[in-house]
């Protein structure tokens, strides 16, 4: 967080699979947490790093869109500081009612805020439910918040250094892979820790499965084989 260059990364799954949203808000907490302790010699990231985030849900109008998106950010911002609020409030007294829920003014709102900040974790779950305000046009929609949150990352242009990380947590949908491919990304489908976590969590389920139906030894063994090996990835609780 030093330095002005920008890290970008990204988490996957196949569709059917679950969990992202778990691991997008384990990150987050711990973000959180480094942050408090930021300044206090708890952490070797600097003081005074921001924490914005943001949780896609396809079936809840009001967190589906990009206008929900920045909405948030302008929201979660004003809380962080204050001299967003001024700001904001200047830059809406100049516009007509009718342009203040716009995308364009919204946008420039949005990363004049950010832009304040400087130094920023900016966490996005869920991209792949992303939606048109109809819930339509899906791929258009995700497209251009991927190029908004990719055109944070170059400063102000006038010679400002802003950092800017982002983390993008969605499952594989086509428009996903082809924006992000480039992006460094973590693969939970085939990382060994969370087949283990699978594996892990069925033997104990199976075990209690085992007791409760009386079941034999090779029985229990030969169930919990076939469910590891057709998890693909997936766990349900």
């Amino acid at each position: 967080m030093d330095n002005a260059q920008a890290v970008s990364a990204w988490i996957f799954l196949t569709l059917g699979q679950s969990g992202k949203t778990i691991l997008a808000s384990k990150a987050i907490k711990h973000l959180q947490s480094m942050r408090a302790t930021a300044g206090q010699g708890g952490t070797a990231l600097p003081h005074g790093f921001s924490v914005i985030y943001f949780f896609f849900k396809h079936q809840q109008p009001d967190k589906r869109t990009f206008t929900a998106l920045l909405l948030s950010i302008l929201w979660q911002t004003v809380l962080l500081d204050e001299v967003v609020l001024d700001l904001i409030y200047k830059r809406l007294a100049s516009e007509g009612p009718q342009k203040i829920r716009s995308v364009s003014l919204l946008r420039e709102l949005a990363e004049l805020a950010l832009g304040i900040q400087r130094r920023c974790f900016i966490v996005v779950d869920g991209l792949d439910e992303c939606g048109g305000p109809n819930g339509h046009n899906s791929e258009d929609a995700q497209r251009q918040v991927i190029k908004w949150l990719e055109g944070l990352k170059g400063g102000d242009g006038e010679g400002e250094e802003r950092c800017v990380r982002l983390f993008i947590s969605g499952q594989q949908n086509g428009c996903l892979e082809e924006r992000l491919g480039h992006w460094p990304a973590v693969r939970v489908d085939s990382c060994l820790a969370h087949m283990g976590d699978i594996r892990t969590y069925s033997e104990a389920k199976m075990s209690d499965i085992s007791q409760r139906f009386r079941l034999d030894e090779n029985t229990g063994t030969g169930i919990l084989e076939k469910i590891n090996a057709r998890a693909a990835g997936m766990y349900c609780a």
